[in-house]
């Protein structure tokens, strides 16, 4: 799903888990870094669940 924000900046929602996090990133399934500027939510640390990710930044990533 395609989510855009009051600016007009799209964001994606992509199923995750979150191995681990750091104050500036996120790693999801033990292989891909995740800036938390590029994102507007994400699972907790250990937990399988919807991060909303700028949907350039998935594309690029490979992530979609």
């Amino acid at each position: 799903m395609v989510i855009k924000d009051e600016s007009g900046q799209l964001y994606v929602e992509i199923e995750v888990h979150v191995e681990h996090e750091t104050d500036d990133a996120v790693l999801f399934d033990d292989e891909t870094w995740v800036p938390k500027v590029c994102m507007e939510d994400w699972p907790d640390i250990g937990q399988s669940g919807t991060a909303i990710i700028k949907e350039n930044f998935a594309i690029k990533k490979g992530l979609i």
